[in-house]
């Protein structure tokens, strides 16, 4: 039956998520939705890496959390050894920086396994700069509902912005 079909489990999980909205609004809906479905969106966000090559597996995660002139992957090459047992080196450079370096018996085995080397520095990197992200935005989501709740006034920047400082002060004008 039904219990197996995508369609009525996504109309189950909206109904669901629609009466917890109800009942407890949009923080309470926030916090179910992550507690409940944080490692799905996870998972749909990066595509379904494990059935990839190493290569692909890289490429997808690289472009689906960066421009790709931000990050371009570059695979740099050298060989070594006499021509009847050469041996291929291969450096994988993410945004110019090193990321691996691997070895093997053929160019394109040398390059799979640099990318799979580089594959996890980089996804760790990645979700280190979403965590980033996710704290910012908190502290932005806090302060505009503090603001516009009247919860309390905003925090005081520690320092104040550079273009505001600059620009002199209005001032009212005297009643005599």
């Amino acid at each position: 039956g039904g219990c197996d079909k995508t369609s009525i489990l996504a109309d189950v999980m909206e109904a669901v998520i629609g009466a917890v909205y109800v009942d407890g609004g949009w923080k309470c809906c926030y916090q179910f939705i992550v507690s409940h479905l944080s490692d799905a969106i996870e998972e749909a966000t990066l595509g379904d890496v494990a059935n990839m090559d190493s290569k692909n597996a890289i490429q997808t995660l690289v472009e689906k959390c960066f421009k790709p002139e931000q990050f371009e992957i570059m695979y740099e090459h050298s060989e070594s050894g006499p021509p009847h047992l050469r041996s291929f080196q291969c450096k994988c450079f993410i945004g110019g920086e090193l990321m691996s370096t691997a070895s093997a018996t053929s160019k394109k085995a040398a390059e799979k396994d640099a990318a799979a080397i580089a594959y996890d520095p980089t996804r760790v990197r990645i979700e280190a700069l979403h965590e980033q992200e996710r704290e910012a935005s908190a502290v932005v989501e806090d302060i505009i509902r503090r603001v516009l709740l009247g919860d309390s006034p905003p925090p005081p920047l520690a320092q104040p912005l550079p273009l505001l400082a600059a620009e002199p002060q209005p001032t009212l004008p005297r009643v005599v």
